[in-house]
């Protein structure tokens, strides 16, 4: 997990773990390919107060200089609204995954969408 604002990623990491989920969480996108070379993590979840295009770029150089194939990507936006034509213009892949979290349900939703075996156990 990728989350520059050190209360929001306290929070995000708390409820991921509360269900089950292991958390390795950064600030970066530099560290988080770096970690993510030896840990080969199950999802890649972005959240940087940075416009959309910026957190997926990030997104992509994680998973690219980690080289970690195609695994899911979340991107968590704070924008009040994500435009359909916005999306279609950045190009976002078939395995990123872009969410407005306005509470941490959503995401559960959809982490058990993206994962549904579940947390892999550490």
């Amino acid at each position: 997990m990728v989350e520059d604002q050190e209360d929001a990623r306290s929070e995000m990491k708390q409820v991921l773990e509360l269900n089950g989920y292991r958390v390795i969480d950064t600030d970066n996108g530099q560290d988080a390919a770096k970690r993510a070379r030896f840990i080969s993590p199950d999802l890649v979840l972005v959240d940087l107060e940075v416009p959309l295009l910026y957190e997926l770029v990030a997104a992509r150089q994680i998973i690219k200089s980690a080289q970690l194939g195609i695994l899911p990507v979340v991107i968590v936006t704070r924008e009040d609204t994500v435009a359909p034509a916005a999306m279609m213009e950045v190009g976002v892949r078939r395995n990123e995954y872009v969410t407005r979290l306005s509470d941490y349900q959503q995401l559960e939703h959809l982490l058990d969408y993206l994962l549904p075996n579940g947390p892999r156990v550490a």
